[in-house]
């Protein structure tokens, strides 16, 4: 939902929570913003929960082509939705300007890199806990 306010928010309607607009180009755009976001972090998320307590990346998973096709095929639908007209109609989408892709772009990468705090705690807890409760 971020995504789909930064949108308003860039664009005329500072700060603004209700009263946006419900339909028209702009709207239209945010809508695709917040599909974007969903997508980017739905690909932080696809590298983070490969492995429950190990590091992502000790996993291997950066080598699999297969994930990578499958990221690659993601992203591929996610423009053709966001910039053929025909698609736009059928979605309720509208082009992203290139200001959201910017704000878009750290969404994947941020989950991945909370997913890794998480871990190192998990992993510290369990060697505290097998040392005895000696750090």
């Amino acid at each position: 939902m971020a995504a789909f306010y930064f949108l308003f928010w860039t664009n005329g309607y500072p700060g603004r929570w209700t009263g946006l607009p419900t339909d028209g180009t702009l709207y239209h755009a945010a809508t695709a913003m917040t599909l974007a976001a969903v997508v980017m972090t739905q690909v932080g998320n696809l590298f983070a929960q490969r492995t429950t307590r190990e590091s992502a990346f000790r996993a291997g998973g950066f080598r699999n082509r297969l994930l990578w096709a499958g990221v690659a095929t993601e992203i591929a639908l996610l423009l053709l939705i966001v910039y053929v007209p025909a698609l736009q109609g059928v979605f309720g989408t509208a082009a992203i300007p290139l200001s959201g892709w910017l704000f878009l772009l750290p969404w994947a990468p941020a989950l991945l890199l909370a997913d890794e705090v998480r871990k190192a705690v998990v992993r510290r807890k369990h060697r505290i806990h097998r040392n005895g409760g000696v750090p």
